[in-house]
């Protein structure tokens, strides 16, 4: 009972992040304000100084989490309600936690992928 008490709320939480990944990360206002800023950005500050990378590597993960979230956030429900998931989300029988943890899931295998790639 357990086990499949948890298996349907993981699946919820995956779900969740997949509606989100398609949805949001492949517009225009991502591709160009999201992921290339933070990496021109790190460039910027990392060439011509003797740091270490494995130092400022935190700092560049971090800069692309905040730049994607500060380009995707205010854009999120305008986009949600054009592609028809807003209704669908909020008649979805699942949890306030649930869309969170989706969320965050989300956020975090996004900005582990784009920091892993650069």
């Amino acid at each position: 009972m357990l086990h499949d008490t948890l298996r349907s709320y993981l699946r919820s939480i995956w779900l969740v992040a997949e509606k989100d990944m398609r949805i949001y990360y492949t517009k225009p206002p991502v591709l160009m304000f999201g992921f290339p800023f933070p990496l021109f950005m790190f460039l910027a500050f990392y060439l011509g100084r003797s740091a270490d990378l494995h130092t400022l590597f935190p700092g560049l993960a971090a800069m692309f989490v905040f730049f994607v979230a500060s380009s995707v956030g205010p854009l999120i429900t305008p986009w949600e309600k054009r592609a028809g998931t807003y209704e669908r989300l909020l008649s979805f029988p699942v949890t306030v936690n649930t869309l969170i943890l989706g969320t965050l899931s989300r956020a975090c295998y996004t900005a582990s992928s784009s920091t892993s790639s650069s």
